[in-house]
């Protein structure tokens, strides 16, 4: 997956469709590109989305937040927005179980692929415990 780069839908046995999306947005230009490709896709049009921001606190955060906020609502979205710091692979398993997410929408491999040898990938841990669909943002 780490060579292509197109968006890519992972599911899960017993797929359903979903009701309640969930983008787990950190600002880099690829999440903010697939708020872009969110807001314009008839694919999504009715659905209520939960813009998630987590990871390591940043003075920028709130402002990108509401940039893709507005983005979305502009486009029709009834979008709700948090930013919770901490460990975003928690905090985003957390919150697709606690608010009944149905897809996941994420970045995916941000990091080199000698650091992910090293360290490990957050992306490939987080697909391997997911139990929603999740588009893959390349």
């Amino acid at each position: 997956m780490r060579s292509l780069h197109k968006p890519i839908l992972t599911v899960t046995e017993g797929f359903k469709e979903p009701q309640r999306v969930m983008i787990a947005f950190d600002g880099s230009t690829v999440t903010r590109r697939g708020v872009e490709m969110v807001a314009g896709s008839p694919l999504f049009r009715g659905l209520p989305i939960t813009l998630l921001m987590s990871g390591k606190e940043s003075q920028d955060a709130p402002k990108q937040l509401d940039w893709a906020k507005t983005t979305l609502e502009a486009s029709g979205f009834n979008v709700t927005a948090s930013l919770i710091p901490g460990d975003a692979e928690n905090i985003i398993a957390k919150t697709v179980k606690e608010q009944s997410i149905d897809m996941l929408i994420m970045g995916a491999f941000g990091h080199s692929p000698l650091r992910t040898l090293m360290f490990g990938s957050k992306t490939a841990d987080l697909l391997r415990s997911s139990t929603v669909p999740t588009l893959l943002l390349r």
